[in-house]
C-alpha cells in the first residue's frame, strides 16, 4: 500500500481531501493530491489540464508518477527553485477525461 494514503488526513491535506471526497460522492474518479507537496500551505498552485492514465493508476496527482508529464513538471519546478512544500499540483478538470481512463 502507498504510504501517502495514510497521510491524506494531515492538516495541510484535509481541506483538499474534502473537495476530492465531494467530487467522488458525485461519481467522479478524482486522484488524490500528493501529501509530499505543500497542500493548502503551498505558495504556488500549478494547474495542469486533467489527470492522465498514470495519475489514475497511481491514484495521485504527483511529480513522482512514472510518466513524461510528471518528469517534465518536476524538472520545471526544480528549475524554478520550487521545493515540494512550495507547490500544490492540481488539475483544471480534476477527473480523467475520455473513455480510456474510466473505471
Amino acid at each position: 500500500m502507498d504510504e501517502r494514503l495514510n497521510r491524506l488526513d494531515e492538516p495541510h491535506m484535509r481541506p483538499l481531501m474534502g473537495l476530492v471526497e465531494g467530487m467522488r460522492a458525485r461519481g467522479h474518479s478524482v486522484p488524490n493530491p500528493d501529501p509530499n507537496d505543500g497542500g493548502v500551505n503551498a505558495h504556488v498552485l500549478a494547474l495542469l489540464e486533467s489527470p492522465g492514465p498514470k495519475a489514475v493508476v497511481s491514484d495521485f496527482i504527483s511529480r513522482d508518477n512514472n510518466d513524461e508529464s510528471a518528469r517534465n513538471i518536476g524538472a520545471a519546478l526544480d528549475h524554478a527553485g520550487l521545493g515540494r512544500d512550495d507547490v500544490m499540483l492540481w488539475n483544471v478538470v480534476p477527473w480523467a477525461l475520455g473513455e480510456a481512463y474510466k473505471d
